[in-house]
């Protein structure tokens, strides 16, 4: 774990934990990325667009997508430099799988290839609803929709959409992050061997706009209130630090297919934390294998049905 030391007492937004400049910076990466193409999504706001920023002056052609494309290039020319690649925006609406293709049409007249796909783009504990092709949104927009793209809590495999039973904002949010690991792992099962690899990240307690629900969530609000989680707080731009070392560090291909978080490889959960809902480390359902295979299968399914 590269930045252990930094990591062990935190003390809050702007310390001395790294962010993802530092991360381009030490693992000298400025101006070293020429050729390459990323993909960002979500990224014109947040964590997206910070890792963006760093990545931009790799010399990569940075791919961001955004809801609102006005929205995206506006972001986009807040953080623009003189000596990196200019960075290009795809339309893409994370909750229509029409949209999705769309973009993904869109982006494969624009780029060359692809490298490396940060899966950034979500929502956080919001209100029930469906996306537009019919699935839960917080399941549809943060996994469903980044399974889509890359074919070109514990996950409740026999009710995916809150069917059958009350719809919990915050373990259906679980549900698509726990996804997303599984998506990652079944990455690394089938493609890690041709070079291919998938990494699932955990960024750490961030001010950004996919908190706007957790006022409305009374759990929520309690464990990122307590005294314990106050230290734990990261800038966006430290925040963006695990991705972007996920997406270009050195001598990662070991760690494909698994859980990373604060730059390096998580442990396995600690369940005497002190920290009630944002404990470091990951549930031993995690690394399901079976789990993983299913949801595979079932993804395929779901995205062709439409």
């Amino acid at each position: 774990m590269p930045y252990k030391a930094e990591h062990k007492n935190p003390k809050g937004p702007g310390d001395g934990r790294p962010t993802a400049a530092d991360i381009i910076r030490d693992e000298g990466l400025l101006g070293k990325l020429t050729g390459k193409t990323i993909l960002i999504t979500g990224g014109s706001s947040g964590l997206g667009l910070e890792a963006a920023r760093a990545l931009q002056t790799t010399g990569a052609k940075v791919f961001i997508t955004s809801r609102e494309e006005a929205k995206g290039r506006k972001a986009v020319e807040s953080i623009s430099t003189t000596e990196g690649v200019p960075i290009d925006v795809i339309g893409m609406e994370l909750d229509s799988f029409d949209s999705i293709r769309s973009g993904v049409s869109d982006f494969l007249h624009k780029a060359r290839g692809l490298d490396v796909l940060i899966c950034n783009g979500g929502v956080m504990m919001c209100p029930e609803g469906r996306t537009k092709d019919g699935f839960e949104t917080q399941f549809g927009v943060n996994y469903l929709s980044h399974f889509l793209l890359f074919q070109g809590g514990q996950v409740r495999l026999n009710d995916y959409n809150f069917d059958k039973e009350k719809y919990d904002a915050g373990q259906a949010y679980g549900q698509s992050k726990t996804a997303e690991i599984y998506l990652a792992s079944e990455i690394e099962r089938r493609c890690g061997g041709e070079g291919i690899h998938g990494f699932s990240v955990h960024p750490g307690l961030i001010q950004t706009p996919l908190l706007r629900h957790i006022k409305d969530d009374p759990m929520g609000q309690g464990f990122i209130n307590t005294p314990e989680a106050k230290g734990l707080w990261k800038s966006p731009e430290q925040g963006a630090a695990t991705e972007v070392w996920a997406a270009v560090g050195h001598g990662l291909n070991d760690l494909g297919g698994k859980y990373l978080e604060d730059c390096g490889e998580a442990k396995p959960f600690d369940p005497k934390s002190k920290i009630p809902g944002h404990a470091p480390g990951y549930a031993p359902y995690a690394y399901d294998s079976d789990a993983a295979k299913k949801l595979w299968e079932d993804s395929l399914a779901m995205t062709a049905q439409t």
